[in-house]
């Protein structure tokens, strides 16, 4: 992805094996892009990882495009959504895997099989619905958003919740396999509810382990010594960025 490319011109970048189990003291900033079906143990590095202040930024999807096209066209079968499921939990914040935002204010004129198509799956989100106030957004104009996600919840005790992206009032959420059809067919069963859908959130301040008892409830000697160093809350206050969509930052 050509966005890996950019970032090795101006950091040291390291990629990680999916299943780690732990993740280096030397690694400052977290990248996890559409984490698919992640084990306890991937999930565990990656809450230990925040807790002892470290920074995330996590991309989730409920419906991935590039997997969409990606996979054999002979049999639909609908690609595995991502999510950080009980770390979320953990940080007081809900993520739908199964349900995608419908923006028919925001509705995107793209190119189709046959001529054009107005998606209001494909969010054109502008300055009123991009961050002005969060250093990272503030100088973008617009942004592409394809097939989102939504988060909802306030944030644990403890923690600060700021919203960077979000789609219109004139939205509703929808299951996946619903949206799978053109953009006429979409809006037929369209109800918007009145509700602002947070696409990215920030999460600042004193995180809580999604796993309290550790790695491991029922463990042996050696792994008793690894929970020694196990963390239930931050040591220091860490911050956590959460992306509905992966899509985004595809260059297609």
């Amino acid at each position: 992805w050509a966005i890996i490319s950019e970032l090795k011109q101006s950091f040291e970048v390291v990629e990680l094996p999916l299943e780690s189990a732990e993740i280096a003291a030397d690694i400052d900033l977290l990248l996890v892009v559409h984490p698919k079906e992640l084990s306890d143990d991937s999930l565990y590095a990656i809450d230990q990882f925040v807790l002892r202040g470290g920074r995330l930024l996590a991309f989730v999807d409920p419906l991935c495009m590039v997997d969409l096209q990606n996979q054999q066209q002979q049999q639909y079968m609908p690609p595995v959504p991502s999510t950080l499921g009980p770390l979320f939990d953990a940080w007081g914040i809900g993520f739908n895997t199964s349900q995608v935002v419908v923006d028919r204010k925001l509705a995107t004129r793209i190119r189709a099989e046959q001529g054009t198509d107005v998606l209001p799956t494909v969010v054109t989100l502008t300055k009123q619905e991009i961050s002005s106030e969060d250093p990272a957004t503030a100088s973008l104009n617009n942004m592409l958003v394809f097939t989102a996600g939504s988060f909802t919840g306030d944030g644990a005790e403890g923690l600060t919740k700021s919203v960077l992206l979000q789609s219109s009032d004139d939205a509703q959420m929808m299951e996946s396999f619903m949206t799978q059809r053109n953009g006429a067919d979409i809006l037929k069963g369209f109800i918007p509810d009145g509700v602002k859908k947070n696409l990215a959130i920030k999460l600042t301040g004193n995180f809580k382990s999604a796993f309290p008892e550790g790695k491991n409830a029922a463990e042996s000697e050696e792994e008793s010594a690894d929970q020694s160093k196990h963390l239930s809350i931050s040591s220091i206050p860490g911050a956590v960025v959460l992306v509905a969509d992966a899509d985004m930052i595809y260059d297609a």
